[in-house]
């Protein structure tokens, strides 16, 4: 058949007779019986295999637990101590007590990039000039801070990174990591940015 005969008899072009159009609320219904019978059978199987297994034993608890002191950041409040798995990364441990102590998630933020930056989270980095630990804490602008258990203990060390965050934070604003870096005295003479 030519162009031309399509275009002047179009009915003759269908090799078959048009279907009338069905209600389409019917065709909807129809077309979702098969559906719901495979979702009603698969509900049905999968609810006698678990009959049919019984419930999962229980797992047990580690008993043996490594205790995380977690420290507030008052003065006068005492350490508490937090359960947590013996498996934990220091990292993740560092990470969780970060997390538990941080009032924003802008100091979780601000805290882990400069671990990064100093360490790139290598939490037994000590370098030359004094600097311990995964925020290269250093020793001599902070006679406070125990030096060895800030690569020893990750929740320590968050508590401390935390606390040098918060000092620098306070004294330059959002200038907060040259005087991190630098002090504050450093920072004002123009050292850094």
């Amino acid at each position: 058949m030519s162009t031309r005969q399509k275009q002047l008899e179009p009915d003759r072009v269908l090799d078959h007779e048009p279907q009338p159009v069905k209600n389409e609320s019917q065709f909807r219904i129809r077309d979702a019986v098969p559906g719901l019978v495979v979702c009603l059978a698969l509900g049905v199987m999968c609810t006698a295999y678990i009959l049919l297994k019984g419930p999962e034993p229980a797992k047990e608890r580690a008993t043996d637990t490594i205790p995380m002191y977690v420290y507030e950041t008052c003065n006068s409040c005492e350490p508490y101590i937090l359960e947590t798995c013996p498996d934990c990364t220091w990292l993740s441990r560092f990470v969780g007590a970060l997390d538990a102590q941080a009032e924003s998630p802008l100091e979780i933020k601000n805290v882990l990039h400069r671990a990064y930056v100093e360490s790139r989270f290598d939490d037994q980095a000590v370098s030359d000039t004094g600097d311990w630990g995964i925020c290269q804490i250093n020793a001599k602008t902070h006679p406070g801070v125990i030096v060895q258990r800030l690569l020893s203990d990750p929740e320590y060390a968050a508590f401390q990174c935390l606390k040098t965050y918060r000092a620098a934070y306070k004294a330059c604003g959002k200038r907060w990591e040259c005087c991190y870096r630098y002090g504050v005295k450093g920072c004002k003479r123009g050292m850094g940015y």
